[in-house]
């Protein structure tokens, strides 16, 4: 027995256009509100750009594309897989993979997004979450000696920071690989190329990282132009939270560089600001997580759920450990432009200090892996 469906009438085929229509128009809409913001606000949204580009050019490319270069070097060269051979027994103490140190270390060394792109690298992108961290020059140089203007936050935020990674990186579960593949054309030169090629592939990441900081400094612009940060402020106000504490986190939650900013030009007690800046630069912000998706794909509730809970775990450090660290009843201070110049030279000199750091380890690694294969064809 054959049973025919009636054929839909014109009608209900056009009610059924008109609602995939309305479903498009309702995905589509926060990006035409961002075109109409770009368009009523553009003198804003310019001036936004310029700083984020700035921001790319005087503190982001100096820091990271060195550290870029050391370790495209070190995974051409066969370096970062030596390391994980020799962390195994540690690593399997510690229950995790033995390629999850070396990019614990090294991106915690050469900061975000290193240790992502390293961990897709070699294999383990579910660890990008982990491994995924901020240098200790921009902690050192930028948060502490120049936006907090107190040297003795410097062992506060790297406790806080690092100590929070660390934590979570031990009870990672071990299946956490699943549902964030790598993408497929990370790292992919080894054999292939020269130098030339690595500096190349180095410069075109450093744009699209740039790309990244000028779209969230660019947003975060035109929320506040769109009056989200003023509604943040008087919600503030009903709950007793410091006025522009809340725009200045959502600001972080965006962009960690100008939320740290933002948080340090308030005049907080020292101990709320080292704590709410320790929440926000171990979070990252979506800035960073538009780096992470240049070199790991998928797994965007994971990452923000290991994210939001770094930054919880930090602040709580960064809180409970500030009368350690911290003068009682201190205050931000601004500092003058001399203080500035300090702290750059500061941050260079942890620069040049780190780099010789990694370079050394080049070296001692392709020593040995000499003297091993002289060995070897001796032996033969």
């Amino acid at each position: 027995m054959m049973i025919i469906w009636p054929a839909r009438s014109r009608k209900q085929n056009m009610c059924r256009e008109v609602s995939l229509t309305g479903k498009r128009l309702l995905r589509f809409l926060p990006i035409l509100l961002v075109c109409a913001g770009l368009l009523v606000f553009s003198q804003a949204s310019a001036l936004a750009a310029a700083e984020a580009f700035q921001l790319w050019w005087n503190s982001v490319l100096p820091a990271l594309f060195p550290f870029y270069l050391c370790t495209s070097i070190l995974l051409r060269q066969g370096v970062l897989p030596f390391l994980s051979c020799a962390m195994r027994r540690l690593a399997a103490l510690l229950r995790l993979p033995p390629e999850a140190l070396p990019c614990f270390i090294l991106g915690g060394v050469a900061g975000y997004p290193t240790g992502a792109r390293l961990s897709a690298a070699l294999g383990i992108p579910g660890y990008a979450a982990y491994c995924n961290l901020c240098s200790p020059m921009f902690l050192i140089a930028v948060i502490a000696a120049g936006l907090l203007n107190s040297r003795t936050c410097v062992p506060l935020l790297c406790l806080a920071h690092y100590g929070s990674g660390l934590l979570l990186l031990l009870f990672a579960a071990r299946n956490t690989t699943a549902g964030m593949p790598a993408k497929q054309d990370v790292d992919q030169q080894k054999g292939s190329g020269g130098p030339m090629r690595m500096v190349g592939d180095g410069m075109a990441a450093m744009l699209q990282i740039g790309g990244c900081i000028a779209a969230a400094l660019v947003f975060s612009s035109l929320l506040k132009q769109f009056g989200l940060y003023a509604l943040l402020d008087a919600l503030a106000r009903r709950l007793g939270i410091p006025e522009g504490l809340l725009p200045a986190l959502a600001q972080g939650l965006l962009e960690f560089t100008g939320g740290c900013k933002a948080i340090c030009s308030l005049g907080l007690p020292l101990r709320t600001a080292a704590t709410c800046c320790a929440f926000v630069a171990s979070f990252g912000g979506v800035c960073v997580f538009l780096q992470t998706r240049l070199f790991v794909s998928g797994g965007v509730r994971h990452y923000f759920r290991v994210k939001l809970l770094q930054g919880a775990v930090a602040a709580v450090i960064a809180y409970l450990a500030a009368p350690l660290f911290l003068p009682t009843s201190a205050a931000v201070m601004h500092q003058q432009a001399e203080t500035y110049a300090i702290n750059a030279l500061s941050g260079v000199s942890l620069l040049l200090a780190s780099a010789v750091a990694v370079f050394a380890t080049y070296l001692g690694a392709i020593t040995l892996t000499a003297v091993f294969r002289q060995t070897g064809s001796s032996g033969s």
